[in-house]
């Protein structure tokens, strides 16, 4: 049985609790993400990749990447889950480097 798609608000608030593990695990992480090279489906250029060097070396378990919004879940809506992922993390870091303080 394949899971329903996600909403914009689902895929933001997992990518809102990935921020918050970032910034207790990562202070100053967003300073470290290369927006040109972001890309979610790359575990070296997602976020976490980006971030701690690659996603598998990453202290959780997938499920927990998941649930974080750094990665995305298999089934038919892969590719709209990852291109709104890749949106909604490129957003907020843009945000946090301008200043603007995230929920």
């Amino acid at each position: 049985m394949t899971a329903p798609a996600m909403t914009i608000g689902e895929l933001r608030h997992r990518v809102n609790l990935g921020a918050d593990w970032l910034d207790q695990q990562h202070p100053g992480w967003p300073a470290l993400v290369d927006l040109s090279r972001l890309d979610i489906d790359d575990s070296l250029n997602c976020v976490l990749g980006q971030v701690v060097g690659d996603f598998w070396r990453a202290p959780m378990t997938w499920a927990e990447a998941v649930n974080r919004g750094f990665q995305v879940r298999n089934g038919l809506q892969y590719d709209a889950e990852t291109e709104a992922l890749n949106r909604l993390w490129r957003g907020l870091i843009e945000q946090r480097r301008a200043g603007v303080n995230v929920p």
